[in-house]
């Protein structure tokens, strides 16, 4: 199945950095040269998608590291776009020729020519409390009960646009929709297009959605950070802080702060000031970034182009729960 062993300080494995007090460095390299697209954390396991080569799982109990491609798995494709988990713990993975499913055992695909998924490229997924899978594509969004398939494009709906770049889903079950050319919601019956202007949105490419503890959304665009409470927005780029104005991924950690993926390093705001990791100013060897994710301990994984998967905490990385 493509499995390594992580060893620490071997240049195949980990990479280690500044050794923290609680015997781990802050800094952590698990791979040397790959583009990440996606990551998610599933209990000890984290979950890699990169363009490429394939689905990556690293566990982090064993410091393992296992690859699944086109020639050892189901997946449809080695150019991984996003990875999801359901409430019944299957993996979505959506990738550049379709959508498989995996249960830790079996592998089941849809893709354009053998479902109604309206196109092969999968760049999101997310899932309302009931299990209804919604996905967007490169030409439409769609829903999915596992049963029946509903399409909706600009052809049959309200939706700006047919590039479905991100999804999300709020407190209230509203799906929140970022697409190639604009923003809107989904309120079980109806779409609505957000007002770009009184949202006071600086693109309307839209690339990352999340909201934080505080139920405020952060939208990531082409051409900066969009805070909206509900009321207000706030606006961020180059001239407030940001690293860089194109936003590819925005994550919340434990402490409610926000952490970005950008082009030229990743951005952080601890809610009063922005400060930026790059390959100057530690231990990541590009500023490319593609995306960001926080886990459960607080540590913060980094996702770049060419130069494979970092975590980084402050006080040492945290691989699995401390005695």
């Amino acid at each position: 199945m493509g499995t390594r062993k992580i060893l620490r300080g071997v240049l195949m494995g980990v990479f280690l950095f500044g050794i923290a007090s609680c015997g781990n460095p802050e800094w952590m390299r698990f791979s040397e040269h790959e583009n990440v697209t996606s990551i998610l954390e599933d209990d000890n396991f984290m979950w890699i998608g990169t363009k490429k080569h394939g689905l990556m799982r690293f566990d982090r109990t064993e410091e393992e590291m296992k690859t699944f491609t086109i020639a050892n798995s189901g997946l449809p494709d080695n150019n991984v776009e996003v990875i999801k988990k359901d409430k019944k713990g299957v993996l979505w993975i959506g990738t550049a020729l379709g959508l498989s499913k995996y249960d830790n055992e079996n592998w089941e695909g849809y893709d354009a020519s053998s479902s109604q998924i309206p196109a092969n490229l999968v760049n999101a997924v997310t899932f309302e409390p009931t299990g209804l899978a919604w996905i967007g594509t490169g030409n439409g969004l769609a829903s999915f009960d596992g049963k029946e398939w509903k399409t909706f494009q600009k052809a049959n709906s309200e939706i700006p646009d047919d590039l479905i770049n991100t999804l999300t889903i709020d407190k209230n079950n509203i799906l929140w929709i970022g697409t190639g050319d604009g923003l809107c919601v989904y309120n079980g019956k109806s779409f609505a297009v957000i007002d770009t202007v009184k949202l006071k949105l600086p693109s309307k490419n839209i690339k990352s959605l999340i909201f934080d503890r505080e139920g405020t959304l952060w939208i990531g665009t082409t051409a900066g950070l969009v805070s909206f409470d509900g009321a207000k927005s706030m606006i961020y780029n180059t001239r407030n802080g940001l690293p860089d104005n194109l936003v590819r991924s925005v994550t919340v950690d434990n402490n409610n702060h926000i952490w970005i993926a950008t082009t030229r390093g990743v951005g952080y705001f601890d809610r009063n000031r922005w400060s930026a990791f790059r390959s100057d100013n530690s231990e990541l060897m590009t500023d490319r970034i593609g995306i960001v994710r926080a886990d459960r301990f607080g540590n913060i994984w980094v996702g770049t182009e060419g130069k494979g998967l970092y975590a980084y905490r402050p006080d040492g990385v945290i691989l699995v729960e401390e005695n």
